[in-house]
């Protein structure tokens, strides 16, 4: 339609778009005085038109806005003709409504303004919406409580303050102990349930005195200001220890959980949030390490230990390839012929960079870096070769166990491997004995079961190794495909000087024959503890008394001057 067209229809038609437009219009003169306004606006501010026409606008407008907001507003619509932000105003019900107002002056005789024509357009839903999203954004959305940015928001406001105080502020790092299990056990529903109460707990306990965050999974990051010294804060610690103990359901009252907790201390330790955080995961790191309900305030021998901790796992990383480790083999001997009766393959780690490495430092390294599966495999690929090459050289060769690790069931392909190496080096199933832990057998139990069972068919025999220091029941003993039990060190070391010891390795003892099983004493090393273990029907003996762990030659010569006695 050209123009001319419209301008026939002009009014009709500028009258229904004026009525039908979705957005709230005004229309004023030079002195504010309202001259129209549309349906839209009559339904954004609850004002009929009737009551509006003919009243100046300051009947919309807020108190939220000085005298000179508006005049500025004037100004600009002088200079530019147009006008746009967000303004306050009040609807009929009297609630204060932000709205985006868009000006357009309308001159006539020239450049002389006479009106304005104002839109409208609601902002209280964006608004609000945006409100929300900001809190969202500082907020974990599961237990309510701030989050990692909210929470070094607050460290850096506090820092300053505290430190025109001379006071110290804590940055803690909170971990629940084994909540894995919870989740596993219970439903994650249920495992919710427990975060939610444990924020609770830690928001109480703290209170004005700082913030507490989640910072996701099961740790939370507590800040606290005002802290005057260490044996204030290790104090608190230990009642934050002691009170998450505490935490209970109604639902599972027999649930209850631990927790570990890593401190670092502004400024003692660093300025840097980011660093004190990094210090605080380091001591719980070393809370866990230590069987977790403790806490752990920073030092900086830590971060030492963790450094050394990295650079061993780094040189741990091309040990198996670089051809790093060595096997030595202590033997196993009858307590009644004295006759070596089987052995037992041990590593070691000789390191060109950090020297000989203790198994006590590196193994659980290798299990917590899943190295250990790389370890595993090269110990039982090493001791078929050994056992082929002694078989080859004539000697009479006792069953060699190996030991095994919790990653084996829940990563590996443990049957395979020792099909494989039995196959390779063409040797009997007999000459293989697989040892475990408790430990490892609770944490696998039905895995665990399957795949011993399976092993055990085809001849290979399976030791429970360090028996008596874990679960040690006969509810879940009489189930394992097990051949022999080992009774742990701790309870050897003292069996002649404390009766406790004596009892136990007895029971150890009657428990073992009751259920058809071998027993072997680990860590023998005197003529006492001898005697007291063949009087009371133990089967074999392990330990220095008899032999230390032997490289692969040595134990050659000794296999040559020793009977073998393959049951004892």
């Amino acid at each position: 339609m050209g123009l001319s067209r419209i301008s026939q229809f002009k009014l009709p038609l500028l009258e229904k778009a004026f009525a039908v437009c979705p957005s709230a219009i005004l229309i004023t003169n030079i002195d504010d005085t309202i001259l129209a306004v549309n349906p839209a606006f009559c339904h954004l501010t609850g004002y009929q038109q009737s009551e509006v026409v003919g009243k100046s606008l300051q009947l919309i407008r807020s108190d939220k806005h000085e005298p000179a907001f508006f005049s500025a507003i004037k100004q600009q619509l002088t200079q530019s003709g147009c006008w746009s932000g967000e303004v306050w105003n009040r609807s009929k019900d009297a609630n204060v409504i932000p709205m985006t107002e868009t000006i357009y002056t309308f001159c006539e005789n020239g450049n002389q303004i006479s009106h304005f024509i104002t839109t409208l357009v609601d902002k209280s839903e964006a608004h609000d919406a945006q409100v929300l999203i900001n809190y969202l954004a500082s907020r974990d959305s599961l237990t309510g409580l701030a989050n990692r940015l909210s929470a070094q928001s607050y460290f850096e406001a506090a820092a300053f303050e505290q430190k025109q105080a001379l006071k110290k502020i804590a940055v803690v790092c909170l971990g629940l102990d084994r909540f894995k299990d919870v989740n596993d056990a219970l439903g994650r529903g249920v495992g919710d349930q427990l975060l939610i109460r444990v924020a609770g707990y830690l928001t109480h306990m703290v209170a004005d005195n700082g913030i507490v965050s989640r910072s996701g999974g099961d740790e939370f990051l507590v800040i606290l200001r005002d802290v005057r010294d260490i044996v204030q804060l290790s104090a608190l610690m230990q009642q934050m220890v002691s009170g998450i103990d505490t935490v209970k359901m109604a639902e599972h009252t027999n649930l209850s959980v631990t927790t570990s907790i890593g401190v670092a201390v502004f400024p003692d330790d660093a300025f840097n949030f980011d660093t004190l955080l990094k210090y605080a995961d380091i001591a719980l790191h070393s809370s866990k390490s230590a069987g977790g309900n403790q806490y752990c305030i920073f030092s900086p021998e830590l971060e030492t230990k963790v450094q050394q901790r990295l650079q061993m796992e780094s040189c741990l990383r091309t040990a198996v390839q670089q051809e790093e480790f060595a096997l030595v083999y202590q033997p196993k001997v009858c307590l009644q012929t004295g006759n070596i009766t089987g052995l037992e393959a041990l590593v070691r780690w000789h390191s060109p960079v950090l020297g000989l490495v203790s198994p006590a430092d590196f193994i659980p390294l290798a299990e917590r870096s899943g190295l250990i599966l790389l370890v595993d495999e090269w110990v039982v690929a090493n001791v078929g070769r050994q056992i082929r090459q002694w078989l080859d050289n004539g000697l009479n060769v006792p069953a060699v166990s190996v030991n095994l690790s919790t990653l084996q069931f829940h990563r590996g392909d443990l049957q395979s491997l020792i099909l494989n190496v039995l196959s390779e080096n063409n040797i009997a199933a007999s000459y293989l004995d697989l040892e475990i832990t408790e430990g490892v057998l609770m944490e696998t139990m039905h895995s665990a079961v399957s795949i011993l069972q399976g092993l055990r068919d085809i001849g290979v025999s399976v030791s429970l190794d360090d028996f008596g220091t874990g679960y040690s029941s006969l509810s879940y003993l009489k189930n394992l495909p097990i051949n022999t039990l080992k009774i742990d060190k701790s309870f050897i070391d003292d069996i002649n000087q404390t009766k406790g010891e004596a009892v136990i390795v007895q029971a150890i003892i009657s428990l073992g024959q009751s259920m058809g099983l071998k027993l072997v004493a680990e860590g023998v090393e005197y003529q006492q503890q001898v005697d007291y273990l063949k009087k009371n029907g133990c089967d074999a003996m392990q330990g220095y008394f008899f032999s230390k762990p032997l490289p692969a030659a040595e134990l050659e010569r000794m296999l040559g001057d020793y009977a073998l006695t393959p049951e004892c």
